[in-house]
């Protein structure tokens, strides 16, 4: 059976028995839970495991249990049922008046560097259309836009995506170490890496892709990077400013620094110093409001032209 007959053939109703059934592992009180006789939901079960060619349950005494294929039908139904949800929920935004939501997923040194302020500028330029920022881990992003739970992801993390999720540059920055003022290396105007290796580092910890880019890169030289792991930059700063340590992280989130006695920040010299914020979406599924808000963003940094894959209007 072609797909599209598989969806004509599919309705919401069937979905929704064999997920209460997959849950209870019941077809009897999948039946009592919606008030309909046991024949009926039998006659749903077995409709869907026609139209897609394969068992959804094992029967037994006791009641059911899913096969292979029945997991990954609760799987997808579940998926198809949050996306139904949202769907809902946007028609209802639309009623009230909303034109169009912006979901951006984005790590902390984006959302201080410049994303939080036009956020709130575009808001106030665009009332009719909702924007939710929500911070995220960098290694969490590809999950976001493949879900659809982000249109927009921004990150300062380096790493591969997949072909379906496009890219583009957002904002340069660089990273830097930050040291207590009578460190031994406070004098000095620049450092490699390898001049750090020594130090006690204080980091964000396993979760951070710097993190785990900074441990791969002492493994490297040959060496164990030692590390304090902390929750926050706010805390990063406030122990190096303590001198526990020292830290690595960008020029945007180093700014804290600035005026304060007790912490130096030296230039990193290493080939992969240099980073840019990185803004990523899926072409296929970002909406007109995201695109809207993508292009403004980037001509806010900067981009006169945005160069945007199949182009951005507004």
């Amino acid at each position: 059976m072609k797909t599209l007959e598989m969806l004509r053939a599919l309705d919401l109703e069937s979905a929704r028995l064999f997920l209460i059934a997959y849950e209870e592992g019941s077809l009897t009180r999948a039946a009592e839970r919606s008030n309909i006789a046991v024949s009926a939901v039998t006659k749903r079960l077995q409709e869907l495991e026609y139209v897609f060619g394969v068992s959804l349950f094992n029967r037994h005494a006791r009641g059911v249990t899913p096969t292979p294929a029945g997991d990954e039908f609760a799987r997808q139904v579940r998926l198809l049922t949050q996306r139904l949800n949202e769907t809902a929920s946007a028609m209802r935004e639309f009623s009230e008046g909303i034109r169009g939501r912006v979901r951006v997923a984005s790590s902390q040194s984006a959302i201080v560097g410049g994303l939080a302020a036009f956020a709130g500028r575009f808001i106030q330029a665009n009332p009719e259309i909702a924007v939710d920022v929500h911070e995220i881990h960098g290694w969490s992003l590809v999950s976001e836009i493949e879900s659809g739970r982000a249109d927009l992801a921004l990150s300062l993390s380096v790493f591969d995506v997949p072909s379906s999720i496009a890219k583009v540059p957002y904002k340069e920055t660089s990273l830097v170490v930050a040291v207590p003022k009578d460190h031994p290396l406070a004098t000095r105007q620049w450092v490699r890496f390898e001049n750090l290796i020594d130090f006690e580092h204080v980091t964000l910890g396993p979760k951070s892709a710097l993190c785990s880019f900074l441990v791969n890169q002492a493994a490297n030289l040959g060496h164990e990077l030692k590390y304090r792991a902390v929750s926050s930059f706010d805390v990063m700063r406030s122990m190096i400013a303590a001198g526990l340590g020292i830290g690595i992280l960008s020029e945007i989130m180093a700014i804290p620094f600035a005026g304060n006695p007790d912490v130096r920040c030296i230039a990193l010299r290493e080939e992969w110093a240099p980073r840019s914020i990185q803004i990523y979406y899926r072409e296929d599924l970002i909406p007109p409001s995201a695109r809207l808000f993508l292009k403004e963003l980037l001509i806010s940094a900067g981009h006169r032209s945005p160069s945007v894959k199949a182009g951005l209007r507004k």
